[in-house]
């Protein structure tokens, strides 16, 4: 973790990067639920539509899309868009796979290349998805399949 990492492990007791990825997701996503609350109950009778946040409160948060990555102001929605979610069956498999990887991963390559490796995973995946097609999209997706593939 760059030289900060006894400092980390002192404030909070351990590094688990793993599981402060999960916490950081979830609280975005309950904050993405709190911007628009309408959404939560506009959306279609569809298992896959439960509480799914708004696509204005997505974008608020960090959204990424072809347009919004052209445009200078928002080049750091890759990144935040790893840490978004578009419903809750959309944040429990992402979060499922995570905490069935990062551990593992975490202990083997160490909490600093753990989180490198999960970022790069999540930009990459949506470079690529972004390079592919116009439509927005958010999730650990990608970072999962990095996780995986490592």
């Amino acid at each position: 973790m760059f030289g900060y990492s006894r400092a980390l492990q002192n404030m909070f007791g351990s590094l688990d990067v793993s599981t402060a990825i999960m916490w950081t997701c979830v609280i975005l996503y309950m904050i993405s639920l709190i911007i628009d609350p309408r959404a939560i109950l506009s959306r279609g009778a569809g298992f896959m539509d439960l509480l799914s946040p708004s696509g204005e409160a997505l974008v608020q948060l960090g959204m990424t899309s072809r347009q919004l990555v052209r445009r200078f102001d928002l080049w750091w929605t890759p990144l935040s868009a790893t840490y978004l979610h578009g419903g809750l069956v959309h944040i429990f498999f992402n979060m499922m796979w995570l905490r069935m990887l990062g551990p593992g991963l975490e202990s083997v390559l160490g909490p600093g290349r753990f989180f490198l490796l999960y970022t790069a995973s999540g930009i990459g995946g949506f470079l690529l998805s972004n390079a592919l097609s116009p439509n927005p999209s958010v999730g650990a997706s990608g970072a999962i399949f990095g996780l995986l593939a490592a």
